[in-house]
C-alpha cells in the first residue's frame, strides 16, 4: 500500500513493533500501511466521524488484515485510549489547536506514551509550546510539501531537554531554524513572508488594539532573534 510523501515521514519515525496509535486517521491509511508491513504489533485507528472509519474497516478486511491487529474505534480524540494502551500516538491532518486539546484532554494517556508525533495543518508553533510546557523535548523536525502545501512533522519524546524553548524556537522550530538545506530555507522564507503580509494588516488596526500591538512586537522580535540568534538567510 503506497502512502502520501507526508505519510511516509511519519511512518518513518513509528519505532519497529509496539502499538501505534492513529489518532484522527480518516480512512487509516497509516495504520493499515504499519500493520500489512509488519511494522507494528498492533495499531489502533480512531476518527471522530463513522463513515470514513466505516470504509477503512471495508478497506483492512478486503487487505485480508486481522481485526486483532488493527482496532478501529470511533471517538474523541484521545478519549478512546486507556492509560498505556500504545507506545506511539500519531495526530496529523488537524490543526495545531486542536492537537493542543487532545494531548491536554487525556493526560494520564500522553504521559504514558514513548513517542508523539505530531503533523499539524496549521499553527504549528502551538505544538512546540505544549511540549515546552509538559516535559515533552523534540527530537526531530522535518518540512514536507504535498499538494503545493508545506507541513512540518514534529517528533517527541517525554523528558526535558533542559531550558524552556525561546520564542524564535517555539515559532519556527529550534532544529528547523537552524537548518541550512535550500527546501528548509524555502519554507522558512515562506513564513516569513507570511508574517510580513500579516503584520502589514495588523499595522493597520496595531493604533486601536494594544493586544494587536502586542502581536506585531512579538512577529517582529521572533524574526529579530532568528537573524541573531541563527544568523537568519546568511547561515
Amino acid at each position: 500500500m503506497s502512502l502520501s510523501e507526508r505519510l511516509e515521514t511519519i511512518a518513518a519515525y513509528v519505532p519497529k513493533g509496539g502499538t501505534l496509535a492513529d489518532i484522527a486517521c480518516d480512512h487509516a491509511l497509516l495504520a493499515r500501511s504499519l500493520t500489512a508491513r509488519g511494522h507494528v504489533s498492533k495499531a489502533i485507528a480512531a476518527d471522530l466521524r463513522a463513515e470514513p472509519l466505516r470504509r477503512a474497516k471495508v478497506a483492512a478486511q478486503s487487505e485480508g488484515l486481522s481485526s486483532e491487529r488493527l482496532i478501529f474505534r470511533q471517538g474523541n480524540g484521545l478519549e478512546i485510549l486507556a492509560p498505556g494502551e500504545c507506545d506511539v500516538i500519531v495526530i496529523s491532518g488537524v490543526g495545531g489547536k486542536l492537537i493542543q486539546k487532545m494531548l491536554d484532554q487525556v493526560p494520564q494517556v500522553v504521559d504514558q506514551a514513548k513517542r508523539l508525533i505530531l503533523s499539524p495543518q496549521r499553527s504549528p508553533w502551538l505544538v512546540r509550546r505544549w511540549a515546552s510546557e509538559h516535559q515533552f523535548r523534540i527530537i526531530d523536525e522535518r518540512v514536507i510539501m504535498e499538494n503545493g502545501y508545506f507541513y512540518e512533522v514534529i517528533v517527541l519524546e517525554p523528558g526535558s531537554a533542559g531550558p524552556p524553548l525561546s520564542d524564535v524556537a517555539i515559532h519556527l522550530g529550534p532544529l528547523l531554524a537552524a537548518r541550512k538545506d535550500l527546501f528548509t530555507r524555502q519554507y522558512l522564507a515562506w513564513r516569513k513572508e507570511a508574517d510580513q503580509r500579516a503584520l502589514a494588516h495588523m499595522r493597520k488596526v496595531a493604533a486601536e488594539n494594544p493586544a494587536v500591538q502586542a502581536k506585531i512586537d512579538y512577529l517582529l522580535c521572533i524574526w529579530q532573534s532568528w537573524e541573531e540568534e541563527y544568523d537568519g538567510f546568511n547561515g
